[in-house]
């Protein structure tokens, strides 16, 4: 009897006592970082993301300048590589090279070097123009060489227009049509 007396005073105080504060609840965890006690640095900055893609199309008109009496002759040769894609996870700058051969002798070499620029998404174009005449469109003997940049802004395009002309021998030539669109 005596412990049940006991019991019941103690069913008594439990009743009696103010409820316990709920817990806060746990504050929402999206991402944990482990690193090492022994790395003081600030933890890296995700770096953001940009792309461009450069669209390219291209028109060569080259002039094979013969002697007389045969007729000088004009070839034009369009272009139109791949879209080239810039930025964070392809890399900021891409190489591009495009060839035009005509006449048996006459090899046009294009040479182009996109930069993207992350700070406001422009692309600078470094370009070149090779002109080789000889024996045949394979000959190594550069007879003419141009080069340039052009910077594109951001959704704009921009165009380059150029003339390489054979320097060494004879009027040869080739001009280049170049439009670049810096698109999203």
């Amino acid at each position: 009897m005596k412990l049940s007396f006991i019991l019941l005073g103690l069913f008594a105080a439990i009743q009696a006592s103010p409820a316990p504060a709920p817990a806060p609840a746990p504050a929402a965890i999206s991402a944990v970082e482990v690193r090492s006690p022994t790395d003081l640095s600030p933890a890296p900055r995700a770096e953001k993301v940009v792309s461009r893609t450069i669209n390219l199309s291209s028109t060569l008109v080259i002039r094979d300048d013969e002697p007389w009496p045969v007729n000088h002759r004009t070839y034009t040769r369009s272009h139109n590589p791949p879209p080239v894609i810039l930025g964070t996870k392809t890399g900021y700058t891409q190489k591009v090279k495009y060839e035009a051969k005509v006449g048996g002798e006459i090899r046009v070499e294009v040479h182009l070097t996109l930069t993207l620029r992350p700070s406001d998404l422009s692309v600078l174009v470094d370009y070149q123009l090779l002109l080789f005449e000889g024996a045949s469109t394979s000959t190594k003997d550069l007879d003419g060489k141009i080069e340039g940049s052009r910077r594109v802004f951001k959704n704009q395009e921009g165009f380059i227009k150029n003339t390489v002309h054979n320097t060494d021998e004879g009027g040869d030539r080739a001009s280049l049509d170049l439009k670049v669109v810096n698109a999203p």
